[in-house]
């Protein structure tokens, strides 16, 4: 059943033209994040593309919907991305997502995220972007 939150996705995708591709990545590896032995979500091999750019990336569900056999949904991977649009520099990027600022995992992950941010400036206009932000 879809819920509000999903149906504006939804329609912002087709307000853009935008087409979502959702598909189980293979193989399975754990994120970055996860210490051993830790449990973790599903990786999702995800493609948004439009008329100006294609983008590809992992989404890592979470650890309910793994055990619940729940799929994401456009919510689901919009709510993501939009957090990825004003990273700023390195210190506000570990200040705001509690990173230490002297952890190579830390410096991996802020490099994934402004290169997350640069395509998603790639896919969508300024107000788009902002109709994006709507939604949450």
């Amino acid at each position: 059943m879809k819920n509000e939150y999903t149906r504006q996705a939804e329609k912002f995708l087709e307000k853009t033209f935008t087409m979502l591709y959702i598909s189980k990545a293979e193989p399975q590896n754990k994120p970055l994040w996860i210490k051993e032995n830790e449990k973790h979500g599903i990786n999702y091999s995800i493609r948004l593309k439009n008329k100006k750019h294609c983008f590809d990336f992992n989404f890592w569900g979470s650890i309910n919907d793994a055990e619940n056999n729940k799929n994401p949904n456009a919510y689901d991977i919009l709510a993501c991305l939009s957090g990825s649009i004003n990273v700023g520099d390195f210190q506000d990027f570990c200040d705001n997502f509690g990173y230490d600022n002297d952890s190579i995992t830390a410096e991996k992950t802020y490099k994934e995220v402004l290169n997350e941010s640069e395509n998603i400036g790639k896919l969508w206009s300024i107000t788009e972007l902002e109709k994006l932000a709507e939604i949450q």
